[in-house]
Order: structure tokens, then sequence, then C-alpha cells
């Protein structure tokens, strides 16, 4: 009876698989979050049924502490500006965190930012290739809610 070889998966198929970004996956790898990734004799990454037991469960811790923070900062802060920055918490984890853009757009429909969210997208865009569309995506969001002219509508 032969036997059968163990599902793998490819970088990109894991990611589309789980909800990630590639970036995410690296950086879980370097930071030890995850396994490292086996490779096979072309030296390309692999992973397997494990990996994605490790990644679903990365993925818990990170929404869980995103939660607890997102409580913490709702019970401790009475000030609205302050508030703010819980409201946009989220949304930075989402991309941040996650590798997801829709946390951008989500930031998008903020009439402004907090200045802890400005930091924390402006450290993700250093982590960030500068040809790629995150890094620009990133740039252009902050650029319009801090520097740009707000729109003005006829009276």
């Amino acid at each position: 009876m032969s036997e059968v070889e163990p599902r793998t998966y490819t970088s990109g198929e894991i990611c589309k698989k789980l909800g990630i970004a590639k970036n995410t996956l690296f950086r879980w790898e370097r930071e030890g979050k995850i396994p490292k990734a086996e490779r096979d004799w072309r030296n390309h990454r692999y992973y397997t049924e494990s990996h994605v037991r490790a990644i679903e469960g990365q993925k818990e811790r990170e929404l869980r502490y995103l939660m607890e923070r997102f409580a913490q900062c709702m019970i401790e802060e009475k000030d609205p500006k302050e508030r703010l920055v819980c409201w946009q918490l989220p949304a930075v984890f989402k991309f941040v965190k996650q590798g997801q853009k829709l946390g951008l757009t989500e930031l998008q429909h903020h009439t402004e930012l907090a200045p802890e969210t400005i930091q924390a997208l402006l450290q993700e865009a250093l982590r960030q290739d500068p040809s790629s569309d995150a890094f620009r995506s990133i740039i252009k969001l902050v650029y319009s809610k801090t520097c740009a002219e707000p729109e003005r509508t006829e009276v």
C-alpha cells in the first residue's frame, strides 16, 4: 500500500488560505511567532498542516491582544480625542499586524488620524518596499489626513 504525501502549501497558497499578507507571514517567521517554513531542493518555502495550525494560533493570539487592548482603551480613555486612538486601533491592527489592506480603507473613512495611528502607519511604511502598493497607499493616506487641504464645498 502506498503512503499518501501530506498536503503542502506555497507561501502564496498559505496566505490566501489563511487571509494574511506575505510580509506578515515572513515577519512572524523572523520573529519566531510561528515555525520556520520547510525548504525544497530549490530553497523555496513550503508549509505543512502543522504550519497552518501554528499560523491560525498566531492570528488568534493577535486578535485576542487587540480585543483586550481595545477594551482597556475604551474603559480608560475619557477624552474624546484619546478615544479616537481606540476607534482606529482595529483598522491599524488589520493592516499592520495582519497585512489586510481593508484596514487602510477603514482608516480613510475617519476625518482625522490620531498621532499614534500616524506613527504606526509610518513605521509600517518604513518596513515596506518604497515601490510597493502598500507603501504608496500608506503615504497617500497619511498625506491626505495631515497635509492635503480640506475639500471646499461651494455655498
